[in-house]
């Protein structure tokens, strides 16, 4: 909610990303017990958010990437 609140304002654009559920880091490992997918997939969404034109209107939204 914040981030569509947020990105009703003319700058600095403001968008929510989940990078990925499940993904191959400590916190999932030892606390789901499964080794989970790569991290690069959320970096993936993340880096595009910042640098990819995909994202230049997109202040307000959530993207969800899984």
């Amino acid at each position: 909610m914040w981030s569509r609140k947020m990105g009703m304002a003319e700058r600095p654009a403001v968008v929510a990303v989940n990078p990925a559920s499940m993904l191959a880091s400590k916190m999932v490992k030892e606390g789901f017990g499964v080794v989970g997918n790569e991290l690069s997939i959320g970096v993936d969404i993340l880096v595009r958010a910042c640098l990819d034109g995909e994202f230049g209107a997109a202040s307000g939204k959530h993207f969800d990437n899984d």
